[in-house]
């Protein structure tokens, strides 16, 4: 913590060739390892070569142990817009660090999981799935599906006198049906998206709001 702007700039000089990928945060520990603060590159560039280090850290660093999992570490680069996160043990000593483009491939992921479970669709099943392997991942939501569908045509069964006389109403059902299914997608996506931001202030305040809509 005591090396000044020009001694750590001369560190970085001698072990360039270290180095992997691009220095974005210089991050100071101790002696011990432990770590105290984290450098801005831009603000280690133009501070003066005389100026300590522990001046110009900043001793607020959000890290990430090795234990956090890589959902939880996409997610806080992404909602502090940071360009890394250094990586500390239980100890706090700095272990290393992960860049946003690692957790790229993360973010990906989260995103395909979610588009798949709108519709329902495991995120095992892939274009070059065999048929009956699809089925099987396929089938839980076919048969809730189908369940519904038959307690609706249960429903539609009783009314079979009034449907008789007024015609009309058949033709309306499918409008009915149709903008129940969009109503249920449309729910589905925010809540969904919701759950993978952690979001959701309450299921029931939740439930409550999407009935009212």
């Amino acid at each position: 913590r005591a090396q000044s702007v020009a001694q750590a700039v001369q560190a970085l000089q001698e072990e360039s060739e270290r180095v992997q990928g691009s220095l974005i945060y210089l991050y100071v520990v101790d002696d011990d390892g432990r770590l105290c603060g984290v450098v801005n590159m831009r603000r280690l560039l133009v501070s003066k070569p005389d100026t300590p280090l522990e001046r110009i850290m900043d001793r607020d660093v959000i890290a990430v142990t090795t234990e956090t999992s890589q959902e939880e570490t996409a997610r806080l680069i992404e909602q502090y817009h940071l360009m890394a996160l250094p990586v500390i043990d239980t100890e706090e000593v700095l272990v290393g660090q992960v860049t946003v483009d690692d957790v790229i491939d993360v973010l990906q992921d989260e995103a395909t999981e979610e588009l798949l479970a709108l519709s329902g669709v495991s995120v095992d099943e892939r274009p070059d799935t065999s048929a009956m392997r699809s089925l099987r991942l396929r089938a839980p939501w076919l048969v809730v599906n189908l369940g519904t569908a038959f307690l609706a045509a249960t429903v539609v069964g009783l009314f079979t006198t009034t449907i008789g006389k007024l015609p009309a109403l058949a033709a309306l059902m499918p409008i009915v049906a149709g903008m129940g299914g969009n109503a249920a997608t449309q729910a589905l996506t925010v809540v969904v998206r919701a759950l993978a931001l952690e979001q959701i202030p309450g299921m029931f305040r939740v439930l409550s709001k999407e009935v009212m809509v």
